[in-house]
């Protein structure tokens, strides 16, 4: 996303996604990432625009693969050939940012 006029993403999602470029909601906090069964994440700030970090070929490429690699069955998705060191790279990033939002989410707010 190289413009902000180009953004698909509804000024709901852009909240509910920290864009740094979109006002802050009033009222009520909205999480960063929609965690349905953890409404008391708060509010934080973000520098990146979502939109565009999320649309990223490399990106998409590693969200596709993860749940393959994850389940050990990374090899049908490549299908048969090695992963490049780069990606094993990027699924370590990408699993491990995985798991601390998951760990975050399962702390209260107040707690943080």
């Amino acid at each position: 996303m190289l413009s902000c006029n180009d953004c698909t993403l509804s000024t709901f999602a852009k909240q509910t996604w920290a864009c740094p470029y979109t006002a802050k909601p009033t009222g009520t906090a909205i999480p960063v990432i929609a965690w349905p069964k953890h409404p008391d994440i708060v509010w934080t700030e973000a520098s990146v625009c979502p939109g565009y970090s999320t649309s990223i070929p490399a990106v998409l490429e590693v969200a596709s693969i993860y749940p393959h690699w994850d389940r050990g069955q990374m090899s049908l998705k490549l299908d048969g050939l090695p992963p490049t060191p780069n990606l094993m790279h990027y699924l370590e990033i990408y699993a491990t940012s995985k798991r601390s939002a998951e760990n975050l989410s399962a702390v209260p707010a107040k707690d943080r």
